[in-house]
């Protein structure tokens, strides 16, 4: 399960990164990349929070010992 997250958070973020750039370019025009982008974000924030529950331990461990 983590590794299907991982790979899930992966990709939105470069869905996120690619879809953001071409909307500041005004590329939308062309494709519809602004419901591309807002799709992807949400993915993208709900991985992260699954990511982060599951690595909470290591987390806490890095902070305590920071």
């Amino acid at each position: 399960m983590k590794k299907l997250i991982f790979y899930v958070l992966l990709i939105s973020f470069i869905t996120v990164s690619i879809t953001g750039i071409a909307i500041s370019f005004r590329m939308y025009r062309l494709f519809n990349f602004k419901d591309v982008h807002e799709i992807a974000s949400y993915i993208f924030l709900v991985s992260s929070i699954i990511h982060i529950y599951f690595n909470r331990r290591g987390i806490v461990y890095y902070l305590k010992n920071k």
